[in-house]
């Protein structure tokens, strides 16, 4: 099997310059999945955690803060779980609203909420509806949760 010279590289008989076309060639490709390889961990990451985030809708009033909503929504769950003993329905079925105001973002998290309400500009909770509604404040300065409130069963 004879392979191919580069195009820059004169195609001689000489075993030795085959040899080269080949190495170079083949550094060139180990370069460039080096590159792949090393973005591919970055990817997954992302990827990972966009695939979490529910549909989150800031209200009117917020002041502006970027923040990655997949992360923030992946540590939220993880803190509310572990913080009270309720039976949440599938994360995947909540949707968000969240207002930032000085330091903090307050969320609203609704599992069974009409796309209207949802877009509403305004915050709401329902006074009962159980896991299905709960109530997050967090502190972006301080990095910590400040309150979890799950509604009552009416």
């Amino acid at each position: 099997m004879h392979n191919k010279p580069l195009k820059n590289v004169p195609a001689t008989n000489n075993v030795a310059s085959t040899g080269l076309a080949n190495s170079r060639r083949l550094a060139g490709r180990y370069m460039a999945m080096k590159k792949v390889i090393k973005l591919l961990p970055l990817f997954c990451l992302f990827f990972s955690l966009s695939t979490l985030a529910g549909p989150w809708h800031e209200v009117a009033g917020s002041q502006k803060l970027k923040f990655h909503k997949p992360t923030f929504e992946e540590e939220m769950w993880n803190y509310v779980i572990n913080i009270t003993d309720e039976k949440f329905e599938d994360k995947n079925s909540y949707s968000f609203k969240y207002q930032v105001k000085g330091s903090v973002i307050l969320v609203h998290a609704y599992c069974d909420i009409t796309e209207s309400d949802i877009k509403s500009e305004h915050m709401f909770l329902p006074l009962d509806g159980g896991s299905c509604y709960f109530e997050v404040q967090y502190d972006y300065k301080l990095k910590k949760f400040l309150l979890v409130a799950v509604n009552g069963e009416a």
